[in-house]
């Protein structure tokens, strides 16, 4: 992935990382950040580790590396298996993974930190916002009620 593109999904996460954050309930709001990883399918394992991004904070140690983790695991599901197209569409291996993963075109993005849905609603409008996906492209991948949580952080209605 070019660096220009990064620094673009970058910087619209931490845009849109506080506005996530206050839309959480107050028994949550302890959630200030989380892990974006990315991988550009044309170069396979080789960027995983060198693309995993904080953004935002963590209040314990134990959060952070949990949050780590479940971006590392649903990239790595998306990598492995290539017929799925978000990480919570295979819920069959009793792995726990969760949403939060999405594929847009040849690329991975990955989002860990807030709830299943919010990480999804997240990483699916930063797609959006970088022309990775289309607005139908969005409609037809997220799960009921993301496309909610979308809205509530869209500038426009999606």
């Amino acid at each position: 992935m070019d660096n220009r593109r990064t620094a673009r999904l970058l910087n619209s996460l931490e845009r849109l990382v506080p506005q996530v954050n206050k839309q959480l309930p107050s028994e949550e709001s302890w959630r200030a950040g989380g892990w974006f990883s990315v991988a550009d399918m044309g170069t396979q394992r080789e960027l995983i580790e060198s693309n995993c991004i904080r953004v935002g904070r963590f209040l314990g140690e134990r959060e952070c590396k949990e949050a780590l983790a479940h971006s590392m695991e649903n990239m790595e599901l998306l990598i492995n298996h290539q017929e799925l197209v978000t990480s919570r569409a295979d819920r069959t291996d009793g792995s726990g993974l969760r949403g939060g993963a999405i594929r847009a075109g040849r690329y991975i993005l990955s989002f860990s930190g807030f709830t299943e849905f919010w990480d999804e609603a997240l990483i699916l409008y930063i797609a959006l916002l970088d022309r990775l996906l289309s607005e139908d492209d969005l409609r037809q991948m997220a799960a009921p009620g993301v496309l909610a949580l979308c809205n509530k952080i869209a500038i426009t209605p999606i």
